[in-house]
């Protein structure tokens, strides 16, 4: 009885043993997978948010260099990527919005929205000029053209492109280090899971083993006890025999 309470003891421990193991590996795995599902969105929402910004500078600079050989050559020519450009525009500004909304950062939210209305009003110059010298009225477009409404609006644009751009690309560098991080963390619980995992299969082939054992051994010893009942019973039936035997010859006499 005392073997087998100590056996049974032994398997419940190593069972529960199994059962804290695998319980926390698999918190911790459902932990790491969603740690990296949410630096992947903030990744991609980083990405975005660059492309966008990057799009919508080179759609400003495209259009800006229409207008300008425009202006300056009189050719019609330079109207062709400034008018497809301007098609894409708003395409380009309403990708730049749903970035804004899904930034991680109220003030970087506040910056694209910033970049938004500066690209719009420095497009709205650019339309205001060219549309005046198509109506003939170059010189106004001219004058508009050489003051300081344009520069200043990009000038605008351009800082708070660079901040946008700059943090942007601090936010990257951060989410990947982490990405690495969590990656580097789940190699090393891996192994550490892995080796914990070996050692419990160990410890209970070890016990399987030793349970074994103990039974073949039991069985031996009730072998051995069965045998020497064996042998007694034998012995009592020769003796009883004997008796018999005699009582029977002592009631003939």
């Amino acid at each position: 009885m005392k073997t087998i309470i100590r056996n049974t003891a032994s398997s419940i421990l190593l069972v529960t043993l199994v059962i804290i193991v695998i319980a926390a590996n698999s918190t911790y795995t459902i932990h790491t997978m969603d740690e990296l599902a949410l630096l992947e969105r903030r990744l991609f929402t980083t990405n975005q948010v660059i492309n966008s910004i990057n799009t919508l500078h080179l759609a400003v600079l495209r259009t800006e260099s229409g207008q300008r050989g425009y202006l300056l050559a009189d050719r019609e020519a330079y109207l062709d990527d400034y008018e497809k450009t301007l098609n894409k525009v708003n395409t380009i500004i309403e990708q730049v919005e749903a970035n804004a909304i899904r930034s991680d950062f109220a003030e970087q939210e506040e910056r694209l929205q910033q970049l938004i209305n500066l690209s719009k009003a420095k497009l709205s110059e650019l339309i205001e000029t060219v549309e005046l010298a198509r109506q003939g009225r170059k010189d106004k477009a001219i004058a508009i053209f050489e003051s300081d409404l344009g520069l200043e609006l990009y000038n605008k644009f351009e800082t708070v492109f660079e901040q946008i751009a700059a943090q942007e690309h601090k936010l990257q560098k951060h989410h990947i280090d982490s990405l690495l991080k969590l990656r580097s963390d789940s190699v090393t619980n891996l192994i550490i899971s892995s080796l914990t995992t070996g050692l419990l299969v160990i410890s209970i082939f070890m016990l399987l083993r030793m349970n074994i054992r103990e039974t073949i051994r039991h069985r031996r010893e009730l072998q051995q006890h069965n045998l020497v009942l064996e042998s007694r019973v034998k012995e009592r039936t020769v003796e009883l025999q004997v008796y018999a035997e005699e009582l029977s010859r002592s009631n003939r006499e």
